[in-house]
């Protein structure tokens, strides 16, 4: 599995399925992901399964703003650029 951030600063992820467009199918909902999958997405963003369904919504924002202190504290320089990029997405 490999991570990939694309041109305009978006991510892309590499995951080694069998099928090509097994990701695709899974993000439009036309497919479930098995528990290999998510355990190789998993590795992919260096994150725990159970880090990828929590959502922070019983986190408070002294927490939230905790949590992305640390991050920044340990994060390296490129990480941090493509992270910059996502807020301002989304800001």
């Amino acid at each position: 599995s490999r991570i990939r951030t694309t041109p305009d600063g978006g991510i892309m992820i590499f995951l080694e399925t069998s099928g090509s467009n097994c990701l695709s199918r899974i993000e439009c909902g036309k497919e479930n992901p098995t528990f290999d999958m998510l355990a190789k997405l998993s590795e992919a963003l260096t994150a725990e399964i159970f880090e990828m369904f929590d959502f922070g919504h019983t986190v408070s924002k002294k927490e939230l703003k905790e949590a992305i202190q640390k991050f920044a504290q340990i994060a390296d320089e490129d990480t941090l650029r493509t992270i910059v990029k996502i807020i301002k997405i989304f800001g």
